[in-house]
């Protein structure tokens, strides 16, 4: 069975928090069908206005804003870009980004927790980005006028005309729903409890 990856394509990137690994894929629309192997700041996207961007300064963009959210022991490298195949054959490598930054919330990291901001997309579907062992804690969902600051930039960043991430459905996000937190149990009970 394929896996359903969003089009028509998908940035993904790595955090690193004290020897813990995770990535995350963010989808793109992408300028100029770029070959295997294209030179990273060569590569430019679609913005939400119809306009572009180098896809390298919209990534520091966007992760320059979400840094603020992470303890400075997380790190953000690993960039690469893929382009979904025809009827979600699978993912082709097309280029990578040599970057690192770290976080630089002074609050502490909490193992297995996650934070998922959900917006509203132009087709109607939703859009999520997910935080894993953000410097926060608790288990809520908080609307836009109650999330810190530095999240309510990162989501003005999202919805505004400038921004480059795009929805699985093909459409841009439009509205922020909410943001929901709380602790990942799957990897909690994985990292815990490894043979129950």
């Amino acid at each position: 069975m394929a896996t359903n990856y969003p089009s028509p394509y998908v940035l993904q990137y790595t955090t690193t928090t004290q020897g813990i690994i995770s990535k995350f894929k963010i989808a793109c629309q992408v300028l100029n069908n770029p070959t295997p192997g294209t030179t990273f700041t060569d590569i430019e996207v679609t913005t939400k206005d119809g306009g572009s961007v180098f896809l390298w300064l919209g990534i520091e963009t966007f992760l320059g804003l979400v840094k603020a959210s992470f303890q400075a022991v997380t790190v953000f490298s690993g960039i690469e870009l893929f382009k979904v195949q025809p009827n979600n054959a699978g993912l082709q490598f097309i280029s990578a980004y040599d970057f690192s930054i770290s976080g630089d919330s002074g609050q502490a990291w909490t193992p297995t927790h996650y934070s998922i901001f959900g917006f509203r997309t132009a087709n109607g579907s939703t859009m999520r980005i997910t935080y894993l062992e953000p410097a926060n804690a608790g288990d809520s969902q908080l609307s836009y006028p109650d999330i810190p600051l530095w999240e309510q930039n990162m989501v003005d960043y999202v919805l505004s005309d400038d921004s480059w991430l795009y929805g699985a459905d093909d459409s841009y996000p439009i509205a922020f729903l909410r943001r929901s937190q709380g602790q990942n149990e799957a990897i909690w009970r994985k990292r815990n409890r490894p043979n129950s």
